[in-house]
């Protein structure tokens, strides 16, 4: 029965503590122990499998993210969430698998919540469960439930100029049309014509974790954005080989030296204007660490 459940529910836990922790390793660990625990744990208590294996992955993910808040402080320049590369040519493995990925923008404001409040977004919003079960999960009062996840409704549609389950629509042609353009205008240092391409107020997020070189700080606007891609391209930032891959569910850019990643590219794009908000650059070695094993497939 352990392995029925395990086959049932890996990938829908996995996702769960993926969203609350924006780790790979942490979340495939969460789910490792919430099974060992399963298989110790007395059937006969278990009224509800699935409820129970996704109360006590949240409870586990609400117990690390207490336990390393000190460390996230400490975290030298903005910290973003571990990408996940789906495929290496630009398309989704498959569309019902591509349709279950994390959208890595909406992975990125879930970051800026609470653990409460992304408990508590999670479970009603995405996964759609009551909120006398969300109670009962979290322990609290159904009242409670209902105010907490309406601090985190309202701090999501702040973070996003359209609502947030808009992410999930497709991107299509035109987002990998824009990857392409994008990659031809950073190696060459022509940036210029990705202006019709960017809000106004675009930011720009590099996550370099203190150890390899990146902006300590977002960078805002059009213009400001244009001259830091203008100015780390003449300091060989972009050299490598930069193709266009998937990475959770949509298009962005992974460049590579001698067949090791250094750097992955995830964009935020509006729903329906199609113009880019937010371009997010991970650079921390230890959040690529996963992609390093990609030329075998690239051969």
């Amino acid at each position: 029965m352990l392995e029925e459940f395990y086959s049932d529910y890996k990938g829908q836990l996995f996702r769960i503590a993926y969203r609350m922790l924006g780790s790979v390793a942490d979340a495939e660990d969460i789910v490792h122990d919430v099974f060992v625990g399963l298989s110790r744990q007395d059937w006969n208590q278990v009224v509800s499998p699935k409820s129970y294996l996704v109360k006590t992955t949240i409870n586990r993910c609400l117990n690390l993210l207490q336990s390393g808040a000190r460390q996230k402080e400490q975290y030298v320049g903005p910290w973003l969430p571990e990408p996940i590369l789906d495929s290496i040519d630009g398309q989704p493995e498959e569309k019902a698998e591509r349709d279950e990925r994390v959208r890595y923008a909406l992975l990125v404001m879930l970051q800026t919540l609470s653990p409460q409040e992304r408990a508590l977004f999670i479970l009603k919003d995405i996964l759609g469960y009551s909120y006398p079960e969300i109670a009962g999960m979290l322990e609290r009062t159904e009242s409670n439930c209902r105010k907490i996840f309406s601090r985190a409704k309202q701090k999501m549609n702040q973070a996003a100029p359209e609502p947030a389950e808009g992410l999930e629509e497709e991107s299509g042609e035109v987002a990998a049309f824009f990857v392409k353009q994008f990659i031809h205008a950073v190696q060459t240092g022509d940036v210029q014509g990705l202006v019709k391409h960017l809000r106004e107020e675009v930011t720009l997020i590099t996550d370099g974790g203190g150890k390899t070189k990146a902006a300590y700080r977002p960078i805002f606007g059009m213009d400001r954005v244009l001259a830091f891609l203008r100015g780390v391209k003449t300091k060989g930032t972009f050299d490598g080989e930069m193709a266009a891959v998937h990475l959770n569910g949509e298009v962005g850019v992974l460049l590579t030296r001698q067949w090791r990643a250094v750097l992955a590219i995830c964009f935020h794009r509006e729903p329906r204007s199609r113009r880019i908000l937010n371009i997010y650059m991970v650079m921390n070695p230890d959040k690529l660490r996963r992609f390093q094993e990609i030329k075998q497939s690239l051969g």
